[in-house]
């Protein structure tokens, strides 16, 4: 168990720590660092399209949001929940799976309210239908408490409020969910673990044609380079560490045990064709190098497709998800992916990638807490400012603030509360001897508030405490 921190050290934890850096550093073929995350132990990472905002969900720490590209953040969440999924249907509809609930935000991650599940479970899957139903599926390796279990999979029909487990066609109960897919046409992936499941088990990929109610297991029989063949009767699968879905394209990265020995690679099929009893999986096939010796191959843990058509894929060996790497590809075909890990180290946990409306990429390791940025398009797209540097007392600050720095000219001043909204505004504020008084009138309550500072080319935010003692 975590224990609770109270919201003003929570609040202050996350102040001006972020590392930013001048447009004229960056390379296009380079991941830059953009700071150190609030808190480690991330799980899932979103950039809003219409605004400069970066939300991250944590395992130890709850719910983060950035208003200014990740140069400052604020827990919005108001608890010490773990946190094992961050998804987001819109810039404003966004769901993180908790333990034994869902918490959702309808105003782009400022506030949260949370719904149960009937299992004090990990939920660490979450996928959007095109039927308005919500698919979760539970379990996860970090869930300490329950070993690693799940309890399948669970529907909502009214948009994360109740739920209702549908487990039908499985086989058991209590599998841990490890990947979750929906594909455009409706049909749901799901790829089951059990550590029971090589040596006594089928369980592996399952899919649902019915939005979720009913459950099948995929016949699967994989042509592997050098004329392996695998086929379906012989295959047990113990782990499908991701599905991912692309131009009509599934893939299923899995290991396990065929007939007496062990496998692992990442295999794909089309879509339309996986109901097919003869279907054919290949193998995906990241370079010409086999990863290790045997039946082995690296292994794709994310798949992403970004804006400009690439495909950016974590990838690492198929025993466990160690020793990521980001490899990408234009053409999404075997053997042409390049690994693309300039400016980045090897990580442990598989990368996961958002992308902002200004073609800004970004990654985080799955239980890393540094996060990178590149351009899609070149360093010219990436139009940071460089941080404006100043000093604000008294804090915790009662009836005015002094603003203290070098700046050019006039300077801008907002107050913003900790949704966002803006409360106080001075624009062309001057100064005397590089200071500036700014009363702050009594319509502002005790709190917790963001203070954003602008000259003509620099701009910083910071926080503050108001105080009326």
């Amino acid at each position: 168990m975590f224990l609770p921190i109270n919201f003003f050290k929570k609040t202050f934890f996350v102040c001006n720590f972020i590392l930013l850096f001048s447009i004229h550093s960056l390379h296009a073929q380079e991941w830059q660092l953009l700071g150190t995350s609030p808190s480690t132990l991330i799980t899932g990472i979103y950039a809003c399209k219409t605004s400069p905002v970066i939300i991250i969900s944590t395992l130890k720490n709850g719910i983060f949001k950035s208003y200014d590209s990740g140069k400052s953040w604020l827990n919005v969440s108001n608890n010490e929940d773990s946190l094992f999924t961050l998804v987001a249907y819109s810039d404003k509809y966004l769901l993180a799976g908790g333990k034994g609930k869902v918490y959702k935000s309808i105003d782009s991650g400022s506030t949260w309210t949370a719904s149960s599940i009937p299992y004090r479970i990990a939920v660490g899957k979450i996928a959007f239908h095109n039927s308005s139903k919500i698919i979760i599926g539970t379990g996860s390796v970090w869930d300490f408490e329950n070993l690693g279990n799940g309890n399948g999979i669970l529907l909502s029909t009214d948009s994360a409020e109740t739920w209702t487990t549908k487990n039908t066609g499985f086989g058991k109960d209590n599998l841990l969910v490890q990947s979750l897919a929906v594909a455009p046409d409706g049909n749901i992936f799901a790829g089951v673990h059990d550590e029971k499941t090589g040596s006594e088990g089928r369980f592996g990929v399952f899919h649902s044609a019915n939005g979720g109610e009913s459950w099948q297991r995929l016949i699967i029989n994989i042509d592997a380079p050098y004329s392996v063949k695998y086929s379906n009767d012989k295959l047990k699968v113990n782990n499908v560490f991701n599905i991912a879905i692309e131009d009509g394209i599934i893939l299923a990265a899995i290991n396990g045990v065929y007939s007496n020995f062990g496998y692992g690679f990442t295999v794909k099929c089309k879509v339309s064709d996986v109901t097919n009893q003869n279907n054919k999986w290949n193998v995906h096939w990241v370079d010409d190098s086999l990863a290790l010796t045997g039946s082995y191959y690296k292994q794709t843990n994310s798949l992403y497709k970004d804006s400009q058509g690439t495909y950016w894929a974590s990838i690492s060996p198929p025993e466990r998800e160690t020793s990521n790497n980001i490899y990408s590809d234009k053409d999404f075909v075997s053997k042409s992916w390049n690994n693309s890990m300039d400016g980045l180290l090897e990580s442990y946990g598989r990368f996961m990638f958002t992308e902002d409306g200004s073609g800004n990429l970004y990654t985080v390791s799955y239980f890393g807490n540094q996060i990178f940025v590149k351009s899609i398009f070149g360093p010219s797209s990436i139009n940071r400012l460089e941080q404006l540097a100043f000093s604000i007392y008294p804090l915790p600050a009662s009836s005015f603030i002094t603003i203290a720095g070098s700046f050019r000219g006039p300077i801008n001043i907002r107050i913003l509360d900790i949704t966002g909204k803006e409360v106080l505004k001075r624009e062309n504020a001057n100064f005397s001897g590089e200071k500036f008084i700014m009363q702050l009138p009594l319509m502002l309550q005790e709190g917790i508030y963001l203070l954003e500072v602008s000259d003509e080319t620099t701009k910083s935010i910071k926080q503050i405490f108001l105080n009326r003692d």
